[in-house]
């Protein structure tokens, strides 16, 4: 979904209503009314844009995250990488590059599986192996 350009340079944050902070730096943010969970955020995003989808992926650069979203839009569960932090974000590029496919085909080439196979949690700079030439 693209987003629209909306400019927030005027606004201040005596002007905001409610502000609610989030991710790992959210316990910081001393202006917040509220902080929730990263995966709470998602979950309740999720369930607004998809409200017939029960799940949720998240990949960057931090970690990855799968969650389940309850009837109710809640956390029905989640996993997490809990092995390296940094580079996950970087294992799709590596996948993509191993098999020789574009990035932006491996999530539509990913629909396709019929078998599933464990996802490791380990970081992702050893999953790009010594190659034969």
């Amino acid at each position: 979904m693209k987003l629209p350009k909306v400019k927030v340079d005027h606004l201040k944050i005596e002007d905001m209503a409610f502000i609610v902070s989030t991710g790992y730096g959210r316990a910081i943010v001393p202006f917040a009314h509220r902080n929730i969970t990263e995966i709470t955020c998602h979950c309740r995003g999720a369930a607004v844009v998809r409200a017939r989808g029960r799940h949720r992926a998240r990949r960057r650069r931090q970690d990855s995250k799968g969650i389940r979203v309850g009837e109710k839009g809640e956390v029905a569960d989640f996993v997490m990488n809990d092995k390296c932090a940094g580079g996950t974000g970087r294992f799709m590029e590596i996948v993509a590059e191993a098999l020789h496919v574009p990035l932006a085909e491996i999530g539509p080439l990913s629909l396709k599986s019929t078998k599933d196979l464990p996802f490791s949690s380990t970081c992702a700079a050893f999953g790009r192996g010594r190659r034969s030439r």
